[in-house]
């Protein structure tokens, strides 16, 4: 099995090597969430295989390739786990479920896979956290930190 030299982890390596528990693996949705970018959907259908089980087989394409805001959005992402890592195209093969349906996808880009929190497990959810909206007047803040050098 190839070494992956990032944080993503397989499910192989997370065994002796895994994440903390308040950490979770997202994927891009892409066409599975209604995100295709492509208009010929009867040439990515020839490349989904069901399997007996019900398990649908394919091949990340374009639709999988997240944009810069698509990754902040977590309406977009999809709990995942990384089954395998393939050093020569440097992409992984992911499984995912949706809709009551389960997914394996192969050729998944790396820029479409992030480490997420999981829900209610942030430091804002401790008991007794501190969740005050604090108001800074503007007047203590030097004029050249409110400006972007854009303006």
């Amino acid at each position: 099995m190839a070494k992956n030299q990032d944080d993503l982890r397989t499910v192989e390596e997370l065994k002796t090597n895994p994440y903390p528990q308040n950490v979770q693996v997202a994927c891009y949705g892409g066409k599975i969430i209604g995100e295709d970018d492509d208009d010929d959907d009867d040439e990515d259908d020839e490349e989904q295989e069901k399997d007996d089980n019900g398990v649908v087989h394919m091949k990340a394409d374009r639709s999988f390739r997240a944009g810069g805001s698509d990754m902040d959005d977590p309406d977009k992402l999809l709990v995942c786990t990384i089954q395998s890592y393939d050093e020569t195209t440097m992409k992984y093969t992911v499984h995912l479920s949706y809709d009551g349906v389960y997914y394996v996808i192969s050729d998944f880009p790396k820029r479409s896979i992030r480490l997420v929190l999981k829900p209610y497990t942030s430091d804002i959810h401790i008991k007794g956290a501190f969740r005050h909206f604090m108001e800074i007047d503007d007047d203590i803040f030097p004029e050249h930190w409110k400006t972007s050098e854009e303006d």
